[in-house]
Parts: structure tokens; C-alpha cells; sequence
């Protein structure tokens, strides 16, 4: 199997009561995809994309076909604001002439741009009519994007505040950007929920230098999460090993989406190579960051560095294939065993305090995060209410203990496993917000097949 080839994970943001309707995509050149929507208050949903080839086929889907005889809707606002590197502006634009694609609504390209970058294509000349202008968004001095969008939440006026997302560069071969997605709440009360701030990573071999725009407090070298140069030895069995002491940080992050693209598989889970020949932990994290990637371990430093409380691995490469829900057949408890041995190395080198357990992103998977207890509230429960199992499906979603524990697990019906449960959001404030999205995205699930990677959906 091509170890060039990948499948990727992409996110979609569903509204939850008080909170604003989000969507993050995370394509290999990592734009941001942001609903924009008259009134603000009904949510549209975005489809997963495959790197950047898909964001064409995604505009035709959200925007709609334009009447034969009419213009695209050349005075309304852009329906679908898209963030990204240098050179999205320019594809899109090129793609939406040479095939003559003509749309209801209009949609934006705003280019994040280094230093010394000049925009791909004007904002405003020789515009298609369903193209809205965008913005030219130059770096800070520190090489960051601050702000890039900011949103007012809905909702219960005690908790409801202003959504802000932060981008900045990380390694990879290509330009690639991560994503900083924070609460800002109106006052800091005692009544008032701690921030939320969720990080969504690109590809990457080294996110190292966003940790400022995570915590402006924390070092920027690698010291407290081991270096991504490094290689990390990955034992056939994992140790008790005690926890390490938790990077310290001003606003916790409730959640990190990082890439796990390759990861060495021991021999006593893969005695036939199926994962690839001549492979160790060495070759392999050598490969790995060769080709701008990360392995489980190294998402797992990071994630200990920035102090996520929950930790989710995307980006996982095409050599493991997701189980079956339930296993049908031996290779379907192989795959399971591969995705567990790749949770459990990020879990040796995260550890997190809370004792939450990494989650490897799967189809349709959908990763909660609830609000955070309100200031008066943390002093009282540290630990707040960071762990849903209700969220946690999926190979190793449960709390399963340590990697040890979680193999024995294999012996279990594979449904415990993976099977996530369902909850009743009916009576919860915000029903009707998920009732309208789950319905718009009846609508567009006949396009999610022609994309063919994993999604995270995640609720606010």
C-alpha cells in the first residue's frame, strides 16, 4: 500500500444551545470554512472535504444552482466564508470559470498571508458574479492571524458571549495553518462558564510554533512536550508508567484535533507485516516526519504540552483502515487492534490528568464538548464535566484504562467497542438548532460519498 496515499478527517460543527453554529474543514492546505448567515441564528451545515479537491464541488452543494435566466445573487452577503493559505483564492476562482459554475448564493476567499506574500488574485478584478471580494489578511509581527473571525454566540444571556478564531503556520511541506477556536465571555462573573478553545491542526510534523496563539504564557520550544525531531520509543506492551506532571495553562483546551498519519505496529499485533515490511518505530517516525507527518506519540507530546483535556487523531494514514462497527471478520478485529495500539501510543506520551482516554476520529464520529462549570463552580470541581462517555464512541472511546487494558478489551463483543450512544437532545435548550441540522444534512448526505474521509462532528 502507497504510503503517499491517506485518508484525511475534516470537522463539521453542529449548534448546541448557547452556542454559535461553527465550521472549521480541515483540508491538507487547512482553509477554515465559516456559515454565513442571514439572519445569524440559522445554521448551515458544511460538508467534509478531502484536502482542497473537494472545496468546488462542496461551493456547488451549499451554494445552490443559479436560476437559468438569472445572476447568482451578486448583491446578497457570501453565504460560505472561506480562511486559507496563499493560493485558494486563485484555484477557486480559476475552478468556478473553467467549469462554468454558476450559483444561488455567493461565497469569499480570504488568503492568510506570510510575510512578503502578495494576494494569488486580486480580491476585487475579473470576479466571478457568485464570488463575493475577500480580504488580503496580512500576519501579526509574531507571524500569527488574530481574530480572523469573530462571531456573537445566541443563546442563555449568562453564558452567551463572542466565538474567536486564531490561525497561525505549522510545519509541513506545503503551507499549512492551525486553527485556534476560543470563547470570549461578556463578563468574567462568578456565574460565567469558563472559556471553551478548541485547537484543529493541519498536516503536520511540528505544531510547535502555535503554542503562543494557544498560551501566550507557555515557552515556544518543545522541552515540556518532547521534541518532534526526537524519536519516541514505542514498547510491544505498554508500562505502568505514572502520569507526568500537566503543562499549566491560563484556559484549558477542551479539545485537539491532531494527524496521526503512520504509526509502527508491533509484532505481536501484526506478526505478517500487514502494516508494511521492514518497519520499526525508528524507520518509521523518521518517515513520518520526512514527509511533513506525525505519528500517534508525537500528537500526544502536544497534546501534553498545551494541556488538552481531550484528544482526538485524525488524519490517519490509508495503511489502517477503520473497523467495521461491529467486527464481522478477522481482519475486522485486526483493524481493531491497529487502531487501539495507535490510541494507546498517543496516550503513553499525553497522559492527561483527567484521566480521558484519545479517541481515533472514525465516519460520522461526533465529539461533544459541553460547557465548562462557571467560575464559582471550578474552584469547587476541578475536574468539571470534560469527559462525556455519551461522546466517546469509536475504537477506544470509553474509558478503558491504559493500553494494556484496552487489548485485553479485544476479547469483549466488538460492539462494546465502538458502538457510540446516543443521547435525547430533545428536551435540551438548542433541540430545535440540531433537529434543523440533522434535516439540512439529510439533504446533502448523497454528496458525503464522493469525499471518502473520516469527519468529526462536533456540537457547540
Amino acid at each position: 500500500m502507497p504510503e503517499e496515499v491517506e485518508s484525511t478527517s475534516t470537522s463539521v460543527a453542529s449548534p448546541q444551545a448557547a452556542h454559535p453554529p461553527l465550521s472549521p474543514s480541515m483540508p491538507q492546505s487547512t482553509p477554515c470554512l465559516i456559515p454565513c448567515t442571514p439572519p445569524p441564528s440559522i445554521p448551515y451545515p458544511v460538508s467534509p472535504t478531502d484536502h482542497v479537491a473537494g472545496l468546488l464541488t462542496l461551493l456547488r452543494s451549499v451554494l445552490g444552482a443559479a436560476p437559468s435566466r438569472a445572476s447568482g445573487g451578486a448583491a446578497e452577503p457570501p453565504r460560505i466564508e472561506i480562511f486559507g493559505p496563499r493560493g485558494l483564492r486563485r484555484l477557486l476562482r480559476t475552478q468556478i470559470v473553467l467549469t462554468h459554475t454558476r450559483s444561488a448564493k455567493r461565497y469569499a476567499v480570504h488568503e492568510l498571508l506570510a510575510p512578503g506574500e502578495a494576494p494569488s488574485a486580486p480580491a476585487e478584478e475579473e470576479i466571478p458574479e457568485n464570488e463575493a471580494p475577500g480580504l488580503d489578511i496580512a500576519c501579526n509581527a509574531a507571524g500569527f492571524w488574530r481574530a480572523i473571525v469573530r462571531a456573537h454566540a445566541f443563546g442563555n444571556p449568562r453564558s452567551a458571549g463572542v466565538v474567536v478564531v486564531d490561525a497561525g503556520p505549522i510545519e509541513h511541506r506545503d503551507p499549512c495553518i492551525g486553527y485556534v477556536i476560543r470563547e470570549e465571555p461578556r463578563d468574567l462573573s462568578p456565574a460565567t462558564p469558563v472559556p471553551r478553545k478548541i485547537v484543529i491542526l493541519g498536516d503536520t510534523s511540528n505544531p510547535y510554533a502555535l503554542v503562543p496563539l494557544i498560551h501566550p504564557t507557555l515557552p515556544t520550544d518543545n522541552a515540556s512536550g518532547g521534541s518532534s525531531d526526537a524519536p519516541i520509543e514505542i514498547p510491544d506492551e505498554a508500562p505502568d508508567a505514572p502520569a507526568p506532571t500537566p503543562t499549566s495553562a491560563p484556559t484549558p483546551v477542551s479539545l485537539l484535533v491532531h494527524e496521526a498519519t503512520d504509526a509502527f505496529i508491533p509484532a505481536h499485533i501484526d506478526p505478517e507485516e500487514r502494516t508494511g515490511r521492514n518497519r520499526s518505530p525508528q524507520i518509521v517516525h523518521e518517515k513520518t516526519i520526512e514527509r511533513g507527518h506525525s505519528t500517534p506519540a508525537m500528537a500526544g507530546a502536544f497534546a501534553r504540552t498545551i494541556g488538552a483535556e481531550r484528544l482526538v487523531l485524525n488524519h490517519i494514514g490509508s495503511r489502517f483502515p477503520a473497523p467495521a462497527m461491529p467486527a464481522r471478520s478477522s481482519m475486522d478485529r485486526f483493524r481493531t487492534q491497529c487502531m487501539l495500539e495507535i490510541q494507546a501510543q498517543a496516550q503513553l506520551t499525553w497522559m492527561p490528568a483527567n484521566g480521558a482516554q484519545v479517541q481515533a476520529a472514525y465516519d460520522y464520529m461526533r465529539v461533544v464538548i459541553p460547557p465548562n462549570p462557571s467560575l464559582s463552580l471550578e474552584t469547587e470541581d476541578a475536574t468539571g464535566d470534560v469527559a462525556h462517555p455519551d461522546s466517546m464512541g469509536g475504537p477506544g472511546g470509553e474509558n478503558t484504562g491504559d493500553a494494556g487494558k484496552k487489548r485485553e478489551r479485544l476479547g469483549e463483543p466488538a460492539d462494546k467497542v465502538h458502538r457510540p450512544r446516543r443521547r435525547d437532545r430533545s428536551s435540551e435548550d438548542g433541540g430545535s438548532w440540531a433537529r434543523l441540522f440533522k434535516e439540512m444534512l439529510k439533504l446533502m448526505l448523497a454528496d458525503l460519498g464522493m469525499y471518502g474521509g473520516k469527519n468529526i462532528d462536533m456540537n457547540f
